[in-house]
């Protein structure tokens, strides 16, 4: 089996046209089936094919116009203002990042020192309930009177009891001695400041 085929292309500003000639020397089985299919591609199934294939294919003049391609391009060198704001914003960013890490890790810490406190609240409270109830159990008349009389005390009457007199107190002399002007400076400051 043997084919040849001549394709020519040919293009105006309104229309373009494509022209396929082949030539077909000789059949076999293979050829006689193929001759059952289509293949006959005239100008207008022809334009409607290249105009899908173009419908899905990408447009390189179009590429080319958006795409520039620079040879030996030399970087340009950025402005001041743009590199004060950018390195402003970054540490800004940074800092305000720092300092809620820094919060977060404070507030953890007085959560811990907030229940450490609870705890010994609580443990306080208990020991003030204990001190209490040790309290009332030490002042109540009839725990003192069971204790005394546990310990051999009892009540007496009150022809055995006797009178005591306490001596008049005496009072205390002071002293006077000859003071300096210094003296009577420092008591001065004393009393100012207790």
């Amino acid at each position: 089996m043997s084919a040849y085929g001549k394709v020519s292309y040919s293009e105006s500003d309104v229309e373009s046209t494509e022209e396929i000639k082949q030539d077909f020397e000789s059949t076999s089985a293979v050829e006689e089936q193929v001759e059952k299919f289509d293949n006959s591609y005239t100008q207008a199934r022809l334009k409607d094919l290249y105009e899908q294939y173009d419908k899905i294919t990408i447009d390189e003049e179009r590429i080319k116009s958006v795409t520039q391609v620079k040879v030996n391009a030399v970087s340009n060198a950025i402005p001041f203002r743009v590199v004060l704001v950018m390195t402003t914003t970054v540490l800004v960013t940074l800092l305000l990042a720092f300092l809620c890490i820094y919060n977060i890790s404070v507030i953890n810490g007085m959560n811990t020192n907030i229940q450490y406190l609870q705890e010994e609240v609580v443990q306080y409270e208990y020991d003030l309930a204990n001190s209490k109830a040790i309290y009332s159990d030490l002042t109540s008349v009839e725990n003192i009177q069971g204790d005394l009389s546990s310990m051999g005390y009892g009540d007496i009457a009150s022809s055995n009891i006797v009178a005591i007199s306490v001596p008049e107190k005496t009072e205390v002399i002071e002293l006077q001695a000859e003071t300096n002007w210094f003296d009577g400076f420092c008591n001065f400051l004393s009393q100012l400041f207790g």
